[in-house]
């Protein structure tokens, strides 16, 4: 620095601030080039930070610390967080990539009305790298950029063969940024422009551009007018009226120790800042405050970081030393200590490689009046003021700060900035939030609700389509949205021209079919009865030797409890027999078989079976075939009711089973498989499929229910048929290896038992492994609740923990398009949905193969 630099600078005239503002010449992907430099930029996806538990945020945060180290020692960065909003109309363009049946046009506006109507704040986190800072001379471009300032365009010109150089070395850099826990990608030209456009003109949305931006189309992205005052700045429209007050806020003093996870984590409470809207007729609600964060920062190299811990160890050695002489001796304890750290720190340094970090945050608020700005500026002062950091607002400076935060720009107020270890700085978990559920392409079926907010989307289809584990599971208490959460997935696979079944044990589902019809579905309920005697007839299901086998231990099942002993050997034998000697082997001819034994024990064992055969729901396991098929082939939404159908309670012992819950129970189980059966017919092989079935609690109750419900998964595998399991025992699920082998996907919802919830975060893959997590006890517990204006403590439907099949979780609320489909989709008894009739008429069955 010259002799005049250091004069201006002691004034408060820096070189930084007598810099004219970024001319941007071009805009590409990954690249922003001014006249004086050129910058790579990458959007760094959202970590799934929220759930981790402390080693695992541990490792990820050192695994960042060695990749940002590696590739951005000695560059200088700059970060950037901006906030836009989600789109109806970018939903609205994606959803003819994966709904392709029925009035889904209808669906899909609808869902992308409700997107606008939500208004979700849309998280970007940036990253900006000095490719050439050189690239021109700062006299020549200022001369160049004083003309177009005098001619109202800017002049500034760059080649093709400049902007590929400039791309090549912007990939370089990024390799190892993409491959690290940050998973930086090229930001797109279209986002870059709107990064920098929303800075000119507070407010915008999107820009409508695409590959490289230059000549007009760049002006038009530019163009805007701000007017800097004392303690914020004012945005002008293009007909001259006021579109938003901006003041920057600086960051100007840390505390000794900030502690991660907590109030370290900085920069990732940004999206947590609120304050109480005083407004008339607001009542006092809790707004957010959204906040950007622009961060210039600069990793600096071992060397580097050796020599200012040595320069400012030398500077407090000097201080300690003239207080010892001025003051009888006794020397200052904080100098002391600070001598004392910065060696240790040295130490550090040397022998932990540990990275030094200068870096100067600004946060951004905005506001359409002056009064909001001043309330939303107090509440970002206050939030930090909480995390024990000192958050001022930068008068006089707010015009160069302002500058300063532009992409292209440089710093200019370098006298508010910090110096902290890596761990401290990275620690802020920049990059850190919610995030969970398939990429785009998928339906959304709601929002995360974690630290950062973002659209969640679900295909229940979707593991069948990427040849995965096709199992999906849905766990919680009872009446907190599971089958709404099931009926939602079953609709938007029927848009994507699914076959789906969905086995309704309670007769509450009926919905999910007068909603498809509505938007051009087909789709049935079906009541079984003694019309579709056979139907689901387990030997109709599997090959023969299985076959034998299930269906014995189904009508061990249905034998009353004192012929329990004798039902286990005889109706093996009798299944055996007719496996082997009939044609068309079925239950029914077992029971027969048992009625013609020539012992009497055996007889009365196939007249108590008859009994049941001779009932409505017994017929269709084990009645005479009639030939009269249950379940469509063709794609559609197809609810199988069983009425009457008696459940034992999943606290029930199996011994105190009456002969309707054993009889119910043997009829859940058949028509489980009886589902799976038609699935893997060759006229549905080509199709997407789903079956949902509920209630699988209850039948692990019986004694080869885990057995049996490995098979049924394993069958949904090799036939590319998706499930959807629901229970609300999640310990039972749990410990059957073959089943969470087989799951792709879980969704929790609430549990209150210690147990229950230990076996949830299992199958959720969150919290500790090796100690019990109070933490994670206490996220299932409460994530059943909420609080209202009041301060009550109400139910929150539908709120629940989502693991995706990238082994990703995050808390999320299940969302439905519209209040008219919420009606149509509710499982109240008395709901309309459930007692209009939707039965199709009766079709013979189809030749089923054995």
């Amino acid at each position: 620095m010259g002799f005049k630099d250091k004069m201006l600078s002691f004034v408060g005239l820096g070189k930084g601030r007598r810099l004219p503002p970024p001319h941007i010449v071009a805009i590409a992907p990954g690249l922003l080039i001014t006249s004086t430099k050129a910058e790579a930029w990458f959007q760094l996806k959202t970590s799934n930070s929220d759930l981790h538990s402390e080693a695992e945020s541990d490792a990820e945060l050192t695994a960042v610390i060695r990749a940002a180290g590696k590739v951005l020692q000695g560059q200088d960065c700059h970060l950037k967080i901006v906030w836009g909003r989600t789109s109806g109309d970018a939903y609205l363009q994606d959803a003819a990539s994966f709904y392709n049946t029925g009035d889904w046009q209808r669906w899909a506006e609808e869902r992308a009305d409700r997107i606008d109507e939500l208004d979700l704040p849309e998280r970007y986190v940036m990253l900006g790298i000095t490719l050439d800072s050189e690239r021109q001379s700062s006299a020549a471009a200022q001369v160049k950029d004083a003309a177009g300032d005098a001619l109202g365009v800017g002049i500034g010109h760059v080649s093709e063969r400049e902007i590929s150089y400039y791309a090549g070395l912007a990939r370089k850099v990024g390799r190892t940024l993409q491959a690290s826990k940050l998973g930086a990608q090229t930001a797109s030209s279209e986002l870059i422009a709107w990064m920098q456009a929303r800075e000119q003109r507070r407010g915008i949305t999107a820009v409508p551009y695409a590959g490289t931006i230059t000549g007009a189309g760049l002006s038009r992205i530019t163009g805007g007018r701000v007017v800097p005052y004392t303690d914020h700045l004012r945005s002008y429209g293009s007909k001259g009226e006021i579109t938003a007050y901006t003041s920057i806020i600086t960051l100007s003093e840390f505390p000794d120790e900030l502690e991660t996870p907590g109030d370290g984590e900085w920069l990732l409470t940004l999206s947590g800042i609120t304050r109480i809207d005083d407004t008339e007729g607001s009542e006092g609600a809790e707004v957010p405050v959204i906040a950007d964060a622009s961060v210039r920062f600069r990793v600096m190299s071992k060397k580097e970081s050796l020599k200012r811990l040595d320069e400012a160890r030398s500077q407090a050695k000097e201080q300690r030393k003239s207080a010892a002489k001025g003051s009888a001796g006794e020397t200052s304890d904080e100098i002391q200590e600070a001598e004392g750290l910065l060696g240790e720190m040295m130490t550090t340094v040397k022998r932990e490689g540990v990275y030094l970090i200068e870096h100067h945050p600004r946060i951004i608020v905005s506001a359409t009046s002056p009064a909001e700005l001043e309330a939303n500026v107090e509440a970002v002062i206050a939030h930090y003021g909480d995390l024990g950091i000192t958050a001022t607002v930068a008068e006089d400076e707010q015009r160069d700060l302002w500058l300063e935060q532009l992409p292209g720009d440089e710093l200019r107020v370098p006298d508010l900035g910090h110096i902290q270890t890596d761990v401290a700085f990275f620690g802020s978990w920049f990059w850190g939030g919610s995030r969970v559920g398939d990429s785009s392409h998928a339906p959304v079926i709601g929002y995360t609700t974690g630290s950062t907010t973002s659209l969640t989307r679900f295909s229940a289809v979707g593991g069948g389509a990427r040849r995965d584990a096709t199992t999906t599971g849905v766990f919680g208490r009872s009446r907190r949205g599971k089958t709404t959460l099931v009926m939602l997935s079953e609709l938007d696979a029927g848009f994507q021209g699914s076959w789906v079944t969905h086995l309704d044990f309670k007769a509450e589902s009926a919905g999910v079919v007068h909603t498809a019809r509505e938007y051009g579905l087909e789709g049935a309920v079906i009541r079984v009865g003694k019309e579709h005697s056979g139907a689901a007839d387990l030997f109709n299901v599997f090959p023969r030797e299985q076959a034998k086998l299930y269906v014995s231990r189904q009508l061990y099942l249905m034998a009353p409890k004192s012929m329990k002993l004798l039902a286990e050997t005889a109706t093996l034998a009798a299944a055996t027999h007719i496996a082997n000697h009939e044609e068309k082997p079925s239950t029914w001819a077992v029971i027969q078989r048992l009625l013609s034994s020539d012992e009497r024990d055996v007889r009365a064992l196939g007249e108590a079976l008859k009994d049941l055969a001779d009932t409505p729901l017994g017929a269709v396991v084990a009645g005479p075939p009639t030939g009269n098929r249950v379940l469509r082939e063709e794609p559609g939404i197809w609810v199988v009711q069983l009425p009457n159908l008696v459940l034992p309670s999943a606290q029930s012992n199996p011994e105190d089973w009456d002969s309707s819950q054993r009889l119910g129970m043997a009829v859940m189980r058949a028509f489980m498989a009886h589902a799976m059966e038609v699935a893997a017919r060759p006229a549905l092989r080509t199709m997407p499929k789903l079956v949902a079935i509920p209630e699988v609690h209850r039948l692990l109750k019986t004694s080869d229910g885990g057995d049996f419900m490995d098979q049924i998964a394993r069958m949904g595998g090799a036939t590319h048929t998706n499930l959807i399991l629901d229970s609300q025992d999640a310990t039972g699920i749990a410990a059957l290896e073959g089943v969470v082998e087989q799951l792709s996907t879980v969704f929790g919802f609430q549990l209150t038992t210690p147990t229950q919830q230990d076996a949830l975060a299992e199958l959720l893959n969150i919290g500790s492994r090796d100690m019990v997590n109070y933490d994670t006890r206490n996220l299932i517990r409460e994530i059943g609740y909420t609080t209202d204006s009041e301060g009550e403590q109400t139910i929150r439907y539908g709120h629940a923990v989502y693991r995706d099949w990238k082994d990703q979780a995050a808390t999320v609320q299940v969302d439905l398009p519209s209040r008219y489909v919420q009606e149509m989709l509710s499982t109240n008894p008395d709901a309309t949905a459930n007692v209009v009739d939707l039965e199709p008429e009766l079709e013979p069955e189809m030749e089923a193969s054995a």
